[in-house]
């Protein structure tokens, strides 16, 4: 994996004669600031639920020892198997989220998917990612596909975001009329909170797969999340190097060297 470098030689005043951005002197006037919120950071990572989005990069691949436990390793054994299901059987592949939940997969679609070798691609299944409730977008999106061989990733850590069940129903009672109902909860994978919410309450019974969201990880932090990552995986991104260069970026983030770190 190649390392991306930031040279921030021309954003900061001095080094280059640039007067048009800020100066070493300025960023020097709010550098104890920055340490202090980093070593606190640093600290408290593994005890406040609201820090818990920075064990993302490594939850996966450990069954014990984040704060996490087991839950996002299961999750990770989940979305290889759906993933793979999806690219070689499915001909459409519908997020059906909204807001943090949905710009995560967003941002890595734009960001990767068409930068892919076709090689990794190794699959026609077609993306779709809306991420509001305009009828023309969603009623584009049902002209398009072939329902009865889509699947949709319903994303909502609440389980009640009133968005996202009201396309989940569009497209749900369309491939009721489409397909034998027994073969339903096949097509549709939710990624939720498991402990509450309506979703969670309508897999238990539906019999839908279920991919577990922790409740301290926000949708803000989509891109390492279950929801993202099983999205990443059946546009063909590879979730191992992604979570790996997460990692990397993890590490480099550690260093004390105040100009050397790049956050």
């Amino acid at each position: 994996m190649k390392n991306i470098k930031f040279d921030h030689t021309f954003s900061i005043n001095g080094l280059r004669d640039n007067k048009n951005f800020i100066s070493v002197k300025e960023v020097e006037q709010v550098r104890n600031k920055i340490q202090k919120a980093h070593k606190e950071i640093n600290s408290e990572r593994l005890k406040k639920d609201e820090l818990s989005f920075l064990s993302l990069p490594y939850a996966y691949k450990k069954k014990k020892g984040t704060v996490f436990g087991d839950t996002l390793w299961k999750a990770k054994e989940l979305i290889d198997k759906k993933s793979k299901l999806i690219r070689g059987k499915g001909s459409d592949y519908v997020q059906i989220a909204i807001g943090g939940s949905a710009l995560g997969s967003i941002a890595l679609f734009n960001a990767l998917a068409d930068k892919l070798d076709p090689k990794q691609k190794k699959s026609n299944c077609r993306i779709h990612l809306p991420d509001n409730v305009d009828p023309e977008w969603i009623g584009k999106i049902l002209d398009s596909i072939q329902i009865e061989k889509s699947y949709f990733n319903i994303i909502s850590k609440s389980g009640g975001t009133v968005e996202t069940l009201a396309n989940f129903f569009i497209f749900y009672e369309t491939l009721k009329k489409k397909i034998p109902a027994k073969k339903i909860k096949e097509h549709f994978i939710i990624t939720t909170n498991p402990e509450s919410g309506a979703l969670a309450e309508l897999c238990r019974q539906e019999g839908f797969t279920l991919i577990p969201i922790p409740d301290s990880v926000h949708g803000r932090f989509s891109v390492l999340s279950p929801g993202g990552l099983l999205t990443a995986a059946v546009c063909g991104i590879d979730i191992e190097e992604l979570l790996h260069g997460a990692a990397v970026m993890d590490k480099l983030t550690e260093e004390k060297s105040f100009w050397q770190n790049p956050m």
